[in-house]
């Protein structure tokens, strides 16, 4: 979903991408986040700690985290959830989730399509 991605699975490891072809892991396109919790196959947790250079409402969503749940629904299919949390009240906190929100929704758009391509693939 990322053209570069460096991944250290691990509670406490990072969990550095940039969306930019042209980047690489560790410059100002980057983005980091902390990986602070792991159930396998049902739930992990990241925090923000760092955005890209010039990445809006950078202040606003440094330290905010999320709780990616994995849901088995029946065969082949699996629900998956985004919970934000962290975000700061008022115009800029609420702005910021706006933004965080349209990306989340992308990029699990994003999943959706590549899982259904390899299942189709497989089939």
């Amino acid at each position: 979903m990322v053209p570069h991605a460096d991944v250290d699975l691990r509670v406490g490891g990072l969990v550095r991408t940039s969306h930019d072809p042209d980047g690489r892991i560790g410059d100002p396109s980057t983005t980091t986040n902390r990986i602070l919790a792991i159930t396998p196959k049902r739930t992990f947790s990241l925090q923000l700690t760092e955005t890209p250079e010039g990445f809006p409402f950078a202040g606003a969503l440094e330290g905010t985290w999320y709780q990616i749940t994995l849901d088995p629904l029946g065969k082949d299919q699996t629900l998956v959830r985004c919970e934000g949390h962290g975000f700061e009240g008022g115009p800029l906190g609420y702005a910021a989730r706006a933004f965080v929100d349209r990306g989340n929704a992308w990029a699990l758009e994003q999943l959706e399509k590549t899982v259904l391509a390899r299942r189709a693939r497989r089939s």
